[in-house]
């Protein structure tokens, strides 16, 4: 099964304020995306490295998800 992932903004508004979502998990919820409305995979993260765990997600399909 392929995974699809976005880096969306969770709970907050700095620059450690983004996140990695399920693509169904967020769909139609816009760019900012508050606790409660869906579980992220990981959070607190930068955008450079939402972009870097969400490429090292796709690339090992048997990575562990909290």
């Amino acid at each position: 099964m392929k995974h699809k992932y976005v880096i969306k903004k969770y709970d907050g508004d700095d620059q450690y304020s983004y996140a990695i979502f399920h693509s169904k998990d967020v769909k139609g919820m816009g760019n900012q995306i508050f606790y409660g409305q869906a579980k992220p995979i990981i959070c607190g993260l930068s955008r450079n490295q939402a972009s870097y765990y969400k490429k090292d997600l796709r690339k090992n399909a048997n990575a562990k998800m909290c």
